[in-house]
């Protein structure tokens, strides 16, 4: 069966390992494992804790919880505001590139959210943390509709990269969500320092 990115993102606690066929991901084996996020707690409300799991570990600022769909693989944590962030690792094959994740992504996004479309061009840079891993980046825009609630403009800033490990090719992929309406120094402020605290665990193994 074919898989799209959405399984990458779905939050469920196991490693998928594609392949290309017909310039489309192919899931050539599922492993799944039992749950294990954790938090560990220090001192002062949100702000000085470190949230991680098996793929990544990252430093809560103030107003930042870990999501309830966080997964062995799959980080999510809530800021304030409507901010998100969400950090995931898939294994892959080694014939996979950015641009065909990237591609999937955004299928995943049409299917999934109103009006999807890329509002921002891939760009080549590091994906946020470290070590630090090459790769693109890019912002959709959609629109999300909570039940019983009014329709909000959403943008997702996507980064996605390769990495070698010793199981083979590892995509190290991070999501930055946040409603349009947010301020680019808001953005700033409260995302973009979540995104760059992470410390990518499998990366290098």
């Amino acid at each position: 069966n074919t898989v799209s990115s959405e399984t990458i993102k779905s939050g469920a606690p196991v490693t998928v390992f594609y392949t290309t066929v017909d310039g489309k991901l192919v899931a050539t084996k599922v492993i799944v494992r039992k749950s294990s996020t954790t938090t560990t707690t220090t001192p002062g409300g949100s702000a000085g804790q470190t949230a991680h799991n098996s793929v990544a570990s990252v430093a809560l600022a103030s107003g930042w919880s870990v999501g309830s769909s966080s997964s062995a693989d799959d980080l999510f944590l809530n800021g304030p505001n409507g901010l998100a962030a969400e950090f995931v690792n898939a294994q892959v094959t080694s014939s996979v590139t950015v641009s065909q994740i990237l591609q999937e992504q955004l299928a995943a996004a049409e299917k999934q959210y109103t009006n999807a479309e890329v509002c921002s061009q891939p760009q080549a840079g590091d994906v946020p943390g470290t070590p630090q891993v090459p790769g693109e980046g890019e912002i959709l825009c959609f629109t999300v509709t909570p039940q019983n609630g009014s329709a909000v403009p959403y943008a997702e800033a996507i980064f996605d990269g390769l990495a070698s490990t010793s199981s083979g090719q590892l995509a190290v992929i991070a999501f930055g969500y946040f409603p349009q309406s947010t301020t680019s120094t808001d953005v700033k402020q409260d995302l973009v320092p979540v995104l760059d605290s992470v410390h990518w665990l499998q990366v290098g193994s």
